[in-house]
């Protein structure tokens, strides 16, 4: 029986070794049963792999894609197409997101958004500096066209580790 996910978690990986393990031990630790993790090692030839293979091991909930090096979005579009859960989430292999970030937004799966907008903290290694980008997702409806202008007027685009989107929205 082929087991369907509320939040599958897109990690896309090349030559991350550096950061991998800072960006996969916040995701492993607060996955719940519903939740999957697709990692999709795109074609890296740096210990990035054997990294997330030992990190993942016996982890049900988790899959590993490999492909050889086609870009992030081929990465992606990896991610999505073994996917099964309802929202989709997606983490470069260089970011880290906060202990409790998928476990707080449990409440807003449940009111069936087509997207939810996450606040994010750019960190610029050259100036180690550190910059918060605040939205209010509540503002966020099951509403397209609202999510659409939403988006438009506060020149919110891009960046794709900054939502979680519905999986259903594709199919519209």
């Amino acid at each position: 029986m082929v087991k369907d996910y509320i939040l599958s978690i897109i990690i896309t990986v090349y030559n991350n070794e550096k950061y991998i393990e800072e960006c996969l031990l916040p995701v492993l630790n607060q996955m719940k049963e519903n939740h999957e993790l697709i990692i999709v090692n795109d074609g890296s030839n740096d210990n990035s792999l054997n990294i997330c293979e030992e990190l993942t091991y016996g982890k049900n909930n988790v899959k590993i894609i490999t492909q050889k090096n086609e870009g992030i979005s081929s990465a992606r579009n990896a991610g999505i197409n073994n996917s099964r859960g309802k929202f989709i989430a997606f983490i470069d292999g260089d970011d880290w997101i906060e202990a409790d970030s998928f476990r707080s937004l449990e409440k807003e799966f449940i009111k069936n958004p087509d997207l939810i907008l996450l606040n994010t903290t750019k960190f610029f290694e050259n100036s180690n500096r550190f910059i918060l980008e605040k939205y209010s997702f509540e503002k966020m409806t099951a509403n397209r066209d609202k999510n659409l202008k939403l988006l438009i007027d506060n020149k919110i685009y891009g960046r794709a580790w900054r939502f979680i989107i519905s999986k259903i929205i594709n199919k519209r």
